[in-house]
């Protein structure tokens, strides 16, 4: 694959080759910022208790329990790969700070692969840029540090490692598709990986087209295609997409689609705005601003595609970023319209993105955009830093959502909950009444409500009045 560092190509004079390899102290530089910034956005991901969705995947389910039982639930079950990350932990007696290191352990081995692929894509500051960005930015706290996020990071991991392992001899392309059966065994999005394969196969030689490209990724499709037979020929996988086409028709949940990717494109900036429940409500059909913004990406897609030859890095970047929320964000109908962590492997293309207009004015002001980066790595940081700290109590997770979005009610039952098992059951109460008064048919927080001891209960650290002024 090439440099994007063009001035270097076809010169072998000493001082294109200092354009196109940066000095060593440079990239040790840059290395220990990336280090420390790591250690600065997640220091404090590790002390959290367990959350919402961790019960039922992992604390109440007897299928991750044991390895008899995790064996037993393979046929009907999902994700045994992921599955079986749980059930290692769960017998190993991990408790929630191990799961939350395995979870940051899994995170660091991804920036590597990401950093190795961007190696392949362009030069090496903006490959370290890149996989900095991705390392560090505060919406990849949902994947990391809330536990069952787990299976965007394992899916990646396996995923990234298939397409670098690809680019080799039988044996290593043999690996490549066994890593890509580990990524469906972790999360079934990981069907897209024989065209992310296709993009880096065009990044690598862009004047062969596509055709050849696909023809040489051949063995990749087949295999994806036998994967996807087996997923629907379990019957657990049928009921879900099942379920799915009783929420909304494939054609009819395009808008849900356009929807959740502006949302997700919007929490790129909005690192301040960050949800565990957005409670985004599906649109009805299609209005102006989502007819807008679905030509937008249908022409984005487009261009991206066209101009792949001239401007492959960038092309690859737009293009891997709309693969990896296609899955989550098309066809396929969800409960929820959108999750933060669907953006985990899609950061990987803003972050190139980023890196590649950072290089682009190191060229003309090295000072600044040095500067720049730097400043930049170091408030994303501290944004995860931060928004770790709602990961840090149940109450203080759901205080968040409730305070973003003041009329999701199950936010607050969730935060009624947190605070009725804290024994404060004032506030419990309050928030349940809350919840009911939103969505009167709410059976949770009814069923919650008349549950709730009669009296105050104690008083929590972070109680009602952490929510602020609510509309």
């Amino acid at each position: 694959m090439r440099l994007d560092h063009d001035d270097a190509a076809g010169n072998d004079d000493d001082a294109a080759l200092s354009r196109a390899r940066p000095p060593a102290r440079a990239d040790r530089a840059w290395v220990l910022l990336g280090a420390a910034a790591f250690v600065l956005a997640w220091a404090n991901a590790a002390r959290g208790p367990l959350q919402w969705d961790d019960y039922a995947v992992i604390v109440r389910n007897p299928r991750v329990h044991s390895l008899a039982d995790w064996a037993r639930a393979v046929p009907t079950g999902i994700r045994p790969v992921l599955a079986l990350s749980y059930t290692l932990q769960w017998i190993s007696g991990a408790g929630p700070f191990g799961f939350h290191c395995f979870n940051l352990a899994v995170h660091a081995l991804a920036v590597v692969l990401v950093w190795r692929l961007c190696l392949r894509l362009v030069g090496t500051v903006p490959a370290l840029v890149g996989a900095l960005i991705f390392a560090v930015h505060p919406v990849q706290t949902e994947a990391v540090t809330y536990v069952i996020g787990r299976s965007a990071l394992l899916s990646t991991v396996f995923y990234l490692s298939g397409l670098l392992l690809w680019s080799g001899d039988r044996r290593r392309r043999l690996l490549a598709l066994a890593a890509l059966v580990l990524a469906l065994g972790c999360k079934e999005t990981a069907i897209t990986w024989p065209m992310a394969l296709v993009l880096v196969e065009m990044a690598a030689a862009p004047t062969d087209g596509w055709r050849a490209a696909f023809r040489r990724t051949r063995p990749a499709w087949i295999v994806a295609g036998l994967g996807l037979l087996l997923l629907l020929a379990s019957q657990r996988y049928r009921d879900l997409l099942s379920f799915s086409l009783q929420l909304r028709a494939p054609l009819a949940n395009l808008p849900s689609g356009v929807q959740a990717i502006g949302y997700l494109v919007s929490r790129l900036v909005l690192i301040r705005r960050l949800s565990i429940d957005p409670a985004l409500v599906p649109p009805a059909g299609w209005s102006v601003p989502l007819a807008l913004g679905g030509a937008s990406i249908v022409v984005v897609a487009g261009l991206a595609v066209a101009l792949v030859r001239r401007w492959t890095v960038a092309a690859f970047a737009v293009l891997w970023f709309l693969l990896q929320l296609l899955p989550t964000a098309s066809l396929i109908a969800r409960t929820d319209v959108v999750s933060e962590r669907h953006l985990y492997p899609a950061l990987l293309g803003v972050a190139l993105l980023v890196a590649l207009a950072v290089d682009a004015i190191h060229r003309r002001a090295p000072r600044f955009a040095t500067v720049a980066i730097a400043t930049l790595i170091v408030l994303l940081a501290f944004g995860t830093r931060l928004r770790n700290r709602d990961y840090e109590t149940e109450a203080g997770l759901w205080v968040a959502a409730a305070r973003l979005a003041p009329t999701n009610s199950r936010a607050f039952n969730n935060l009624g909950w947190s605070w009725h098992r804290a024994g404060c059951f004032a506030d419990a109460r309050r928030a349940y009444e809350t919840a009911l008064r939103l969505q009167p048919g709410n059976a949770a927080a009814r069923g919650n409500l008349a549950g709730l001891p009669a009296g105050d209960g104690a008083t929590c650290t972070i109680g009602w009045d952490a929510l602020g002024p609510l509309p």
